[in-house]
């Protein structure tokens, strides 16, 4: 049994080498399943009773449920636990509330019960279990899949019954599989899979757009071909359900797969939530993840599936660590930590604390708008050293200092998990500096990086509406004061006298002053901001750049001692730009940034000249953009209000089935006119011929003269 404050971090269990829970609704049960350090699996069950909250008898009595009645400590918020002795008692049960609400919701304040989604989570959250404590990710046993179709990859579309699976990879450590259709026919494959997951009984699937091509692939063939998917523990029969995934300003919509006792992990998702902190992938491709994140030294072209299975395996890896580490803390599945949103997983920590404390949980917060932080450009141009100070967990911090805690916390687990989850990271961050055994390092380093996601998240949980434990007057104080606590910093180091470029919210660039300069000393200048800060904010010194090209607020390029280029905002660097212009510019600031501006103009020329040569391959001419919309939603607002038509859905509206909100769409522009509307002229790169090729030469040329334009206009400052 887990003691202390640990409880609260990583529940009250405490077992270790549990790599899955599932929950069998009809039994009422859950399944727990346990990997001994030799490899074999051990299947414990144990009954469950499924409970919702509810703020007092009225709702029970007036709906006609039937339950057991828990009273919670506490008198405000949901104060009674309903417990019922089948799923489809509590099913029924809450089917009969949400009616009766429906109807009378003009006689309550607030919805009189609060349901917490999915047996299995109520599961863990109950038992304060949670995943693959004691153990590291190579200790879990991981399959990787993937597919060569009879389409080019870029042409994907599961619906299209004329597509079919060519080849089908399995890897599970050190076995691999190459199953060929030519060879075994599809339904023979299908059953081969089948066979080798059962064998093998992997806890987690891995496949590179695992959800959205791979296993809806693999669903659509299976039912067509009467195969029974059973990938599931204990031979259970896999099954799909249409999900849709919050992802900062994006939603992604796919056909999530559910194999019972398995996670399922897709290198698709984990880049992109990868991306949203970095802002810098031009592709999710799996070639390209692979060349990005340094595990290869070019980019594969062609489409081989051995090939696919060691990038996907080597992406996982590299990617997976703060999610792993999560699911140890969280009362959620692996698969769950990397698809649910961050205040989610905050209200989950706090929920079971609640639960496990028999408490009375607060109302879910009302949505509001309210300021963001401070952010301010004071010199543009191309700025030569800068530094970059910032305030170690700015909000975390003032939350902490100043007490900014929700008000309907009444056990006080709010503050007690960040104050710990920072002491635990400060602690790792400490260690880390002086370690020298890679092994240890690379384990702590990403127990640390899952306290930082955690701990960053705690002040966009304040004011995220519908959580339990959120408080937006609270947030709104955090933001004020955050806003208070950079402009006192900039009015420090200028009083020093530093030159700011830019102020973001927590932190600043600069040029400090000529003593520092001279002496390299900028942890003394860090030192001397600190002397004169207010208590309880610490700076940083973030980092050392021989020079920064700033644009406008949130865009800048900076230049680092080893000649890397770090180049941020979409004002400088849009994903939406075609390839060969995003190079471009790239090209352009890294010359800007080393004193060379003047060789701009010649590199500008060379690339008119091989435009107009076609040299330039088609895939560096198209543009790839995410769909935000689903294709009905833009039909309806192109009828309803006053936005423009754009090429991406237009693209998509002429292959009807093939696309979903969160999705790639990958054009160019044909035609010879440089006038033409990109909307109307927009084809798919996949339906480029090469024997007659008609990208708009014209249309691509005017663009890249455009972007000299803007290109020319980072230098406006120097």
């Amino acid at each position: 049994m887990v003691s202390g404050v640990d409880q609260l971090l990583y529940g009250q269990d405490g077992t270790e080498r549990i790599v899955a829970v599932d929950f069998d609704a009809a039994k009422c049960q859950a399944h727990i399943y346990v990997r001994s350090g030799e490899g074999s699996v051990r299947e414990l069950t144990e009954p469950f009773r499924p409970f919702v909250y509810v703020d007092g008898g009225r709702v029970l009595k007036d709906a006609d449920v039937r339950c057991e009645v828990q009273r919670l400590a506490g008198d405000a918020g949901f104060t009674l636990l309903a417990k019922f002795t089948s799923c489809g008692e509590y099913e029924e049960s809450v089917k009969r509330m949400g009616k009766h609400y429906r109807v009378h919701r003009s006689s309550y304040e607030q919805q009189p019960y609060y349901e917490v989604k999915e047996f299995a989570h109520q599961y863990l959250l109950a038992s304060g279990r949670t995943h693959f404590l004691g153990m590291e990710w190579g200790d879990a046993r991981t399959m990787q899949l993937a597919l060569r179709l009879n389409v080019p990859e870029d042409m994907a579309n599961p619906a299209d019954e004329s597509q079919r699976i060519e080849e089908l990879g399995i890897k599970c450590g050190e076995a691999v599989t190459v199953l060929s259709a030519g060879e075994l026919g599809e339904k023979e494959m299908l059953e081969r899979l089948v066979e080798a997951v059962q064998e093998a009984d992997p806890d987690v699937l891995c496949g590179h757009n695992l959800f959205k091509t791979i296993l809806d692939f693999i669903s659509r063939r299976a039912r067509k071909l009467k195969v029974m998917l059973e990938l599931g523990r204990s031979g259970r029969e896999a099954w799909s359900e249409r999900y849709t995934m919050p992802l900062a300003e994006r939603r992604l919509e796919f056909p999530r797969m559910r194999v019972f006792g398995r996670s399922l992990v897709d290198t698709w998702i984990l880049a992109q939530s990868y991306d949203i902190f970095k802002r810098e992938m031009d592709s999710y491709d799996l070639p390209y993840l692979a060349r990005y994140l340094g595990l290869r030294e070019e980019e594969r072209e062609s489409e081989d599936v051995r090939a696919a299975l060691e990038e996907t395996e080597e992406v996982v890896s590299t990617l997976i660590q703060n999610f792993f580490h999560l699911s140890q803390m969280l009362p959620y599945t692996l698969e769950d930590c990397i698809i649910k949103g961050n205040a989610t997983k905050i209200n989950a920590l706090l929920l079971r604390e609640y639960y496990r404390q028999a408490a009375a949980v607060p109302y879910p917060a009302e949505g509001r708008m309210f300021a963001g932080g401070y952010t301010d450009l004071r010199a543009t141009g191309v700025l030569r050293p800068v530094i970059n100070v910032d305030v170690a967990s700015l909000y975390p911090s003032l939350i902490l200092h100043y007490r900014y805690f929700p008000q309907g916390d009444r056990l006080g687990a709010y503050e007690a998990a960040l104050r710990e989850l920072l002491r635990r990271r400060l602690e790792i961050k400490h260690e880390l500096k002086s370690l020298k055994d890679n092994t240890r390092f690379a384990r702590l380093d990403a127990r640390q990086g899952a306290f930082k996601i955690i701990i960053n998240s705690f002040y966009g949980y304040l004011g995220t509406s519908r959580m339990n434990f959120a408080d937006l007057d609270m947030a709104e104080r955090v933001t004020a004061k955050g806003q208070q606590t950079v402009q006192r910093m900039a009015d420090i180091v200028e009083g020093l006298g530093a030159r700011i470029a830019e102020i973001d919210t927590d932190g600043i660039y600069l040029v400090p002053p000529e003593a520092y300069v001279k002496s390299g000393d900028y942890e003394g200048f860090v030192e001397a901001v600190n002397a004169q800060m207010p208590e309880g904010v610490e700076v940083e010194l973030g980092g050392v750049y021989e020079a920064m090209l700033s644009y406008k607020v949130k865009n800048y390029a900076l230049l680092d001692a080893e000649g890397r280029v770090t180049i941020k905002g979409s004002g400088m660097k849009s994903r939406g730009l075609e390839p060969f212009l995003r190079r471009f510019i790239e090209d352009s600031i890294r010359l800007i940034l080393r004193g060379r501006a003047d060789e701009v103009e010649a590199q500008y020329e060379l690339l008119r000249r091989k435009l107009a040569g076609g040299e330039i391959p088609v895939r560096e001419l198209a543009k790839t953009e995410i769909l935000v919309d689903s294709l009905p939603t833009y039909k309806r607002k192109l009828e309803t209000t006053r936005r423009n038509r754009q090429a991406q859905y237009e693209v998509a509206l002429k292959n009807p089935g093939r696309y979903k909100p969160g999705d790639p769409v990958s054009y160019y522009i044909s035609g010879e006119s440089p006038k033409v509307k990109a909307y109307e002229a927009a084809k798919l790169l996949s339906e480029y011929n090469p024997q007659q090729p008609d990208a708009n030469i014209a249309y691509y040329q005017k663009r890249l003269a455009e972007t000299y334009r803007r290109v020319r206009g980072f230098t406006g400052g120097e």
